[in-house]
């Protein structure tokens, strides 16, 4: 009679059901994380091109304030000539201890997209009785969301 052989001495190549489900789920996990990190970074990479618009328009909007009135306006808002749908406002600050010389105020100037999101916000240290005794509006400092 044929001897049959045992479990143990039976030796099988290969991979079992379980390792490849193992394997497949750690692939998948991996490459959903990978994909996760992409589109973060992509969407960091659009806030940032958005915020660069957003202050070269500025720039240029701060040219034509100082070279036509001599200052920004106050307590008003309006649209961006040309690049992508952004509009502005600018309000005073309510602070007055602000470490500036009398004649200057601080302007805060605002920047939203189309979608009515804040895009950048910047203080504008600005001489409200026009340029004498030396004092030129500026931008003083900035800060953004």
């Amino acid at each position: 009679m044929p001897r049959r052989p045992s479990r143990s001495s039976r030796h099988r190549s290969g991979i079992s059901l379980i390792e490849v489900v193992a394997s497949i789920v750690l692939l998948v996990t991996m490459f959903m994380l990978l994909l996760k990190g992409w589109n973060q970074h992509q969407r960091q990479i659009r806030q940032a091109e958005r915020r660069l618009q957003a202050v070269r328009l500025v720039d240029e909007q701060l040219v034509t304030w100082y070279s036509s009135v001599n200052r920004p306006p106050v307590d008003a808002s309006g649209v961006f000539s040309g690049g992508p749908p952004f509009y502005w406002k600018t309000r005073m600050s309510s602070g007055t201890d602000n470490g500036l010389p009398s004649s200057l105020r601080l302007l805060q100037l605002q920047v939203y997209g189309a979608d009515h999101q804040l895009v950048l916000s910047t203080d504008l240290a600005v001489n409200l009785g026009g340029p004498s005794d030396g004092d030129q509006p500026g931008l003083k400092q900035g800060s953004s969301p």
